[in-house]
């Protein structure tokens, strides 16, 4: 499947957007804009007063500045052209995250938004569990060798298994957290194809800087047999 032709996924990177003076520019400017825009989303105050001038108040309460602001719209822009940027520049505000209490619930939550939403499955979600997994699997997949410019997990397996280790960026610059990103992400693809999702498990199978996470979608438990009956009563 070419991925470059379909709307769920953003566009190969723009010509002039693969190489910078800092480097190879390799991951697509869409994650950083999310990122700020998730960061924004979970700061909105959960009440806001009738007498309140939010275009005073609201900036400040959110701890955005104008600085923030122009940030969010040229990586809009960015977004819009399938810009690329350099790990670098994103492992920046992968840290900004790192200092909330919240990042791994933050990161997962940018996972979901890369996503998007996950409507219009319609028959898929009628398909037999075992293909719905890897159809999930390799979906997730797709999506993170496109946003991040290289391949950052590898399917194990039949079923739903996916393994990352020093190519997934921020694995060690954020102790995990940005394993989170992954789990949302794998959370909304299989959305697409299950009206009930499982659930995302996900472990550290090699801990250090070189070592190894892995998520996987557990078999459900077989349901208990009934009561065997006594030969009289066969």
């Amino acid at each position: 499947m070419d991925t470059s032709a379909h709307p769920d996924f953003p566009g190969p990177p723009s010509p002039d957007s693969r190489l910078s003076s800092g480097g190879r520019r390799r991951i697509h400017a869409r994650v950083a804009l999310v990122i700020l825009e998730t960061l924004r989303t979970h700061d909105l105050p959960e009440e806001i007063l009738d007498d309140e001038n939010l275009s005073v108040t609201l900036p400040r309460r959110l701890g955005l500045s104008d600085v923030i602001d122009r940030q969010i719209r040229h990586l809009a822009e960015e977004a819009r052209r399938r810009r690329r940027l350099p790990d670098s520049q994103v492992l920046d505000l992968m840290q900004l995250v790192l200092r909330r209490p919240d990042a791994r619930k933050v990161f997962r939550q940018v996972g979901r938004d890369l996503h998007g939403h996950a409507g219009g499955a319609g028959v898929r979600r009628f398909l037999p569990r075992s293909i719905a997994l890897r159809l999930a699997r390799r979906r997730t997949a797709r999506f993170l060798r496109v946003l991040f410019g290289r391949r950052v997990v590898t399917a194990v397996g039949s079923g739903f298994h996916l393994e990352a280790g020093p190519n997934l960026p921020g694995r060690s610059e954020t102790d995990g957290a940005i394993c989170g990103l992954v789990s949302g992400l794998a959370e909304a693809s299989l959305a697409r194809y299950f009206a009930d999702p499982p659930e995302v498990g996900h472990e550290t199978i090699r801990p250090g800087p070189r070592g190894a996470c892995c998520w996987t979608v557990p078999e459900p438990e077989p349901e208990p047999e009934g009561p065997s009956l006594a030969p009289e009563d066969r």
